[in-house]
């Protein structure tokens, strides 16, 4: 997985550069590691074009580089193309040059066969460099000699990124959970990445707001309980309010309930924050809500919740249940 390090470097134009051969899946785990990095409010930039010309652009390139992340999908045919080298070492410039994180995904591919072009990945890079005959090189404009350099080059680079701790389908063989997973790097990384001394005006609490985000970054895929304790007007619910709108995006559902206690004296209690966070977290204002039903999806989501002025643990689980029994990762 990609590096934790608290370096933080410039903001760039793209959180994700997506770097993958388009005949093997742009229609299959592509697609969906698109889908879920979009739908999480990630910026990714992807290369849409289905014809390639001889040559790979100067905008292209550019894009590669105003981009914090790049996500490099390895798949069978993916060293078949010449196009796909050249992003690729362009990609391994920028991580030398520019601090680029690279996460690489080896679908249903060995990170050895990437290594050393061996398997069914070797076989596709042996069909590219027998593409390369005097009148290719013609047309590239490039001599044997540069030819020569330029393969090595390629090679260099698949030997390095083979070595970059990644995803790969042998730990995870379906596309969407493997793509979440790539979510969570992504987001781990560019928590670390991006500065997040954003806070002046906090005083007092500025210095607990990444701390407690860097304690709920671990990743474990247990559920993971902070509290935050402490006597009235010392910043409590300031902390959680920031937290939570800083890493919102990253969880399936979120939900932030606010004055419990106040709300738990009310005539109808808690059910109508009860109601108001099952259709929050399921996106659904509509919800038909039944606590069994209700209570087994529950289970299934990745969701984050802060529940602000607490009084008693029975609070909480007329809300949500046994907290333990929340989705995992929540």
């Amino acid at each position: 997985m990609a590096s934790s390090s608290s370096t933080t470097v410039e903001v760039k134009k793209h959180d994700v550069f997506l770097s993958f051969c388009g005949v093997d899946t742009r229609y299959t785990f592509t697609s969906t590691l698109l889908g879920i990095l979009q739908s999480s409010g990630i910026d990714v930039f992807i290369d849409n074009e289905l014809k390639r010309g001889e040559h790979i652009s100067s905008s292209l390139m550019k894009e590669i580089s105003d981009s914090m992340i790049s996500v490099i999908i390895f798949s069978k045919g993916y060293a078949s193309s010449r196009w796909c080298l050249e992003e690729l070492v362009k990609i391994l410039e920028c991580r030398t040059t520019e601090k680029q994180v690279v996460i690489p995904v080896f679908y249903h591919i060995n990170p050895s066969d990437v290594r050393h072009q061996t398997g069914y990945f070797g076989e596709g890079f042996k069909k590219l460099l027998g593409s390369l005959d005097k009148g290719k090189l013609e047309r590239l404009q490039r001599t044997e000699e540069q030819c020569t350099e330029k393969v090595l080059q390629w090679k260099n680079a698949l030997r390095e990124a083979a070595n970059v701790s990644g995803r790969s389908t042998e730990e995870d063989p379906f596309d969407y959970s493997l793509a979440n997973k790539v979510l969570q790097d992504i987001w781990l990384t560019l928590n670390n990445m991006i500065p997040t001394n954003n806070y002046g005006d906090l005083v007092g609490v500025a210095s607990t707001i990444p701390h407690v985000i860097d304690l709920l970054s671990t990743r474990s895929g247990n559920v993971h309980v902070i509290g935050i304790w402490g006597m009235p007007g010392i910043g409590k619910t300031t902390i959680a309010n920031c937290v939570f709108n800083q890493i919102r995006s990253r969880f399936e559902g979120s939900y932030f309930a606010d004055n419990i206690r106040e709300k738990s004296m009310s005539p109808n209690q808690l059910k109508p924050m009860w109601q108001e966070l099952l259709s929050t977290i399921f996106k659904r204002a509509d919800l038909v809500i039944n606590s069994k039903v209700t209570e087994t999806m529950l289970r299934r989501k990745r969701v984050l919740i802060v529940f602000d002025d607490v009084k008693t643990l029975s609070q909480i689980e007329y809300l949500v249940g046994d907290l333990y029994s929340l989705g995992p990762g929540s």
